[in-house]
């Protein structure tokens, strides 16, 4: 039944192309959710522990998108939109440590991981829904401090300059 619907989907020379094995089926059933983010931390990193016990590592990630501004008040304006996004790191008892210890507010990131969401109620008793980001892997491009110290080290050396 399943390879007569992806028989009925499937152009003709894709389906030409394909083997009947059980394992190119199976291949067909598989679904992606994957995220791929590059941004700021907009705090440190916080542990906390699930109801479950399990240990987590949670943060927040600010990306940004510059779009041109069409609406006829503003034609032509260049304007900035900026997204939080909620980060965790569950899995990987490593990748806890070295995100707890290493990321900073203003740490720019690449972060890979999944979708996920969530339902809960809060204090006043109304649902909240909620989206976040479970981390795969982090990857630090720098962070905020590094940045700071490599510009004072910059104008360090200008005043080296001045003073000979």
């Amino acid at each position: 039944m399943l390879r007569s619907a992806i028989n009925r989907l499937m152009p003709p020379l894709v389906r030409s192309c394909t083997t009947s094995s059980e394992a190119q089926i199976r291949r067909f059933e598989k679904c992606v959710n994957k995220v791929t983010l590059v941004g700021r931390a907009g705090r440190g990193a916080e542990e906390k522990g699930l109801e479950s016990g399990r240990p987590v590592v949670q943060f927040t990630l600010a990306t940004s998108d510059v779009y041109k501004d069409n609406r006829t008040d503003h034609e032509g304006e260049y304007r900035e939109k900026t997204q939080w996004h909620r980060i965790s790191v569950f899995y990987s008892p490593a990748l806890r440590e070295t995100v707890l210890k290493y990321v900073k507010k203003g740490s720019r990131l690449y972060i890979t991981g999944k979708l996920e969401y969530s339902e809960y109620i809060n204090r006043d008793g109304g649902k909240v829904f909620s989206t976040n980001i479970v981390a795969d892997d982090v990857i630090f491009l720098s962070t905020r401090s590094s940045e700071d110290d490599q510009i004072e080290d910059d104008d360090d050396d200008d005043d080296d300059d001045d003073e000979h």
